[in-house]
């Protein structure tokens, strides 16, 4: 995930559905995924309404599918994470950070699918997270 951090984020408005969104995803050492979005965008919404998301990351021979649930951090935490954001994507398009919110998402289901050798293969399964 990486070396490929573009992917899509799928969050669900109640009026509208399901809607997606292109991101740059940034992954800590635990397998958490960290996005950043405008508090303004139709995504945010979405987001602090239900904070269940799907997402595929990689645009080539590997993408990673996943389930997650979603949390807005804030404070001490936020900072934490704004920190492994910014230096994994140094150069990640963002909004100013008083327009902007960071989200963790936790997947609790993944699907690894690799088409580098001559045979595809996919590894899927349930994450576990202790609180």
């Amino acid at each position: 995930m990486r070396a490929n951090p573009l992917g899509v984020l799928a969050t669900h408005s109640q009026n509208r559905g399901v809607q997606a969104a292109l991101m740059s995803f940034a992954v800590t050492d635990d397998g958490e995924l960290i996005v950043d979005t405008e508090e303004t965008s139709r995504k945010a919404d979405n987001l602090l309404a239900d904070p269940r998301v799907a997402a595929v990351i990689g645009t080539g021979d590997e993408s990673l599918q996943v389930e997650c649930h979603a949390r807005v951090v804030s404070g001490d935490e936020r900072e934490k994470y704004e920190q492994i954001f910014d230096e994994q994507l140094p150069d990640a398009h963002r909004v100013a950070p008083e327009e902007s919110m960071f989200v963790v998402l936790r997947p609790h289901w993944l699907r690894y699918y690799d088409a580098t050798g001559s045979t595809a293969r996919i590894v899927q399964g349930r994450q576990v997270w202790m609180c």
